[in-house]
């Protein structure tokens, strides 16, 4: 096994490895022809040997349109072509393969090595073999995947008529389910405590301990989550980019140093962005949570909060079209929303739609020129609020809307009623304040998120406003790592504490030596120096079930440094890994076809030849309420190929149930569902390689309520050679 260190080759330069493997070699769109009518391009060609299509598009002057198609190929005297499967699971045992290519005319001897880091190489790392002249031989290795993360798998051929090196970086990912317990508050408070569950075995976890100096140090250390998430709904995609903007902003203010590398990013990282909304965009004008997704009230306005914020960040939208077709589509909720609300007021009903229509007009007023073009609504909707404020028409988020509407507006009288009654409805638990009613017709009620829209409002009000800092205790508790609950929360969270430190100017950061200790032993200490966070990272030795205490010290300063604990554990040693239930059921089954066209279930650890096809059946059941914006994660065994849900041979299960959203990923095939009484999602798998292979258990989770899931149990397949 490499540990790590260069790949040891045949002696073959570096120069010859190939490692870029991208699909496009070369686009321009800024060629011009010179008198001759001729252009020229000078590009490097990709490592990959293969065929490439050349398509060229000219446009004159009187914008007369030719193209023309071309091909050519890049190859070496003597080639080797991987044949790998695109991820592993920790542990899988794989019989791999090279195909050695001989161009030549004459008969070669070809000595081939593979070497692996991150991984072992069970069988002899080189050997030699003849290839007759114009012809291929496969070459095989058994392979043994390492722990998660990344492995670097290297094949090499050379002989006397030429070299050839294959470079290829392949995912492990986990075979069992990481679990994660963490804790959060300011140092001031001198420890934190973490709880573990019985059975913990403290060999099998990590420690990590993240020392803001800080508040914009911690949002920061938060973007990445956010940048990295797998996943692009709607919502997600809003909650990607537009924080990045922000804290971008905050940390220019600040002097830390990462904001360079944020800002070098930012122009793809919103350009990804607007091009996604774009794409979700349906024909109505307005967004539903998911590109199939019926239009929603909810993420239209939040689409278009995004759009013209990053307008307003100097990022203007790509299709302008796309923003005048959402205001559109906003402008008819308004008009439901706006009768509606006059129709609940005089009946004393139920007043959610008052808070729907609140967070649109909230979202209006990031670009008042727009608003007026739809209407001069104001007075009209003023005299809404007016009649609804202290009222359950207004929920807790609806209170903080109309007090930014009514900020933005200057109508003091209003804002300070709007405010006042914010106060009021505040809750307390020790030093940290909160708020729990978001009162949506299609969104749950999330007291961070409505915490964080709150905050947002009273910053707006009056940044010195008593409650502020016991609302940043709040988010200081909650924080889970490098977190909140979901993605929504955390970028409601991002923008509530980007406005207080835009208004605050906070002040100098900690700085000094924090020292830290667990269950009274010393892991180590930190030292802060400048803006950025500092990390400490230890074994699981000194961990126990039950309660865990680090015991914190360091600097006392003005608002003190950020502590994030975060204990990772698997429960198991990946052999088997039992189902869990955190309040929704998930079961997996797998069958094979058999030649009959039949499907007959397996046993985890039973044998198929090569060549055979899976069926992996996933099934999630809650134990009370329906399973809203849910999603399934269901990895598949390294050995197999996803067969697209487009084949005709194996169409869907009549129970299978409705998604907005299907997704085969490198490890894994993903279901999304916005609503379900219950989910049952089924796909087919064909094996490939030969080995023994691990699938993690299937997971099932509440997008926007993470604790509440659940995952199937481990399973454990073997694929024989083909009959």
């Amino acid at each position: 096994m490499n540990a790590g260190g260069p790949l040891p080759g045949l002696g073959i330069s570096d120069g010859t490895v190939r490692r870029d493997f991208a699909d496009s070699a070369f686009w321009s769109a800024n060629l011009r022809t010179d008198k001759t009518g001729k252009a020229t391009a000078t590009f490097k060609v990709p490592d990959s040997l293969t065929g490439w299509r050349v398509q060229v598009v000219a446009v004159s002057p009187k914008l007369h349109v030719g193209t023309a198609t071309t091909k050519f190929k890049t190859s070496r005297p003597v080639m080797i072509w991987p044949m790998l499967p695109r991820a592993f699971a920790e542990g899988d045992t794989v019989s791999v393969f090279g195909t050695v290519h001989n161009l030549t005319d004459q008969e070669q001897n070809v000595r081939v090595r593979m070497t692996a880091q991150n991984g072992e190489v069970l069988s002899e790392l080189e050997r030699t073999v003849k290839v007759p002249a114009n012809g291929s031989v496969p070459v095989y290795w058994q392979y043994r995947a390492g722990k998660p993360g990344f492995t670097d798998l290297l094949m090499s051929a050379k002989c006397d008529a030429g070299e050839d090196a294959s470079l290829k970086k392949l995912p492990v990912v986990p075979s069992t389910v990481i679990e994660r317990v963490t804790a959060s508050g300011l140092i001031d408070k001198g420890e934190l405590k973490v709880e573990l569950p019985a059975g913990f075995d403290p060999k099998r976890a990590s420690v990590s301990v993240t020392v803001a100096p800080t508040l914009a140090a911690d949002l920061a250390d938060t973007l990445p989550y956010l940048v990295e998430y797998p996943y692009g709904c709607v919502e997600q995609t809003m909650s990607r980019f537009l924080p990045a903007l922000r804290v971008a902003e905050i940390l220019r203010q600040s002097g830390i140093s990462t904001v360079k590398e944020l800002e070098a990013k930012l122009p793809k990282v919103v350009e990804a962005g607007q091009k996604r909304l774009i794409e979700l965009q349906q024909p109505d004008g307005g967004w539903g949570w998911n590109g199939n997704s019926q239009t929603h009230e909810m993420m239209t306005p939040y689409a278009l909060f995004g759009l013209l914020a990053a307008e307003e960040a100097g990022y203007p939208c790509p299709n302008p079209n796309t923003i005048e077709r959402g205001l559109a589509r906003l402008a008819q909720y308004l008009n439901q929303m706006g009768e509606q609300w006059d129709t609940a007021l005089a009946n004393n009903r139920d007043g959610r739609v008052a808070n729907d229509a609140l967070f649109c007009l909230w979202v209006l007023i990031h670009d008042v020129a727009r608003l007026a073009r739809i209407g001069d609504i104001r007075a009209e909707w003023f005299a809404r609020i007016e009649q609804s404020v202290g009222t359950d028409q207004m929920s807790d988020s609806g209170h903080a809307f109309a007090l930014e509407l009514a900020v933005k507006y200057k109508k003091k009288d209003l804002a300070e009623k709007l405010a006042g009654e914010l106060r009021k409805r505040a809750q307390k638990s020790g030093d940290r304040v909160f708020w729990t009613k978001a009162g949506f017709s299609r969104w749950g009620d999330n007291t961070i998120e409505v915490t964080a829209t709150v905050m947002k409002a009273l910053v707006a009000h009056d940044p010195k406003d008593a409650l502020i800092p016991g609302a940043i205790a709040f988010f200081h508790s909650t924080k889970r790592g490098d977190r909140w609950d979901s993605t929504k929360d955390t970028a409601h969270v991002l923008y509530a504490l980007c406005d207080y430190l835009a208004a605050t100017q906070a002040g100098p950061a900690a700085a000094g030596e924090v020292s830290v200790a667990l269950n009274g032993t010393d892991l180590g200490a930190v030292k802060l120096e400048g803006a950025a966070s500092k990390v400490l990272k230890a074994n699981g030795a000194t961990l126990k079930p039950g309660a865990n205490t680090f015991k914190l010290s360091g600097p006392k300063v003005s608002g003190g440094a950020l502590v994030r604990v975060s204990v990772s554990f698997t429960r198991t040693d990946g052999a088997h890994t039992p189902a869990r239930d955190h309040g929704v059921k998930v079961e997996r089954t797998v069958s094979v076809r058999e030649a009959n066209g039949e499907w007959r279930a397996l046993k985890s650890g039973d044998a198929v030849p090569v060549g055979s096809y899976l069926k992996v059946r996933v099934t999630a059941v809650p134990a009370a309420n329906d399973l809203q914006y849910f999603l399934i994660e269901s990895p598949k065994p390294a050995s197999g190929e996803t067969i697209p849900a487009t084949d005709a041979r194996f169409a869907p299960p009549a129970d299978a149930t409705r998604h907005v959203l299907r997704e085969d990923r490198e490890s894994m095939t993903c279901y999304h569902y916005e609503q379900a009484n219950a989910a049952v999602a089924e796909y087919v798998v064909l094996t490939e390689f030969e080995g023994t292979f691990a699938l993690a258990p299937a997971r099932g989770e509440l997008m926007y309520q993470p604790q509440s899931g659940g995952h199937s149990d481990s399973f454990a397949l073997v694929v024989t050679p083909k009959k």
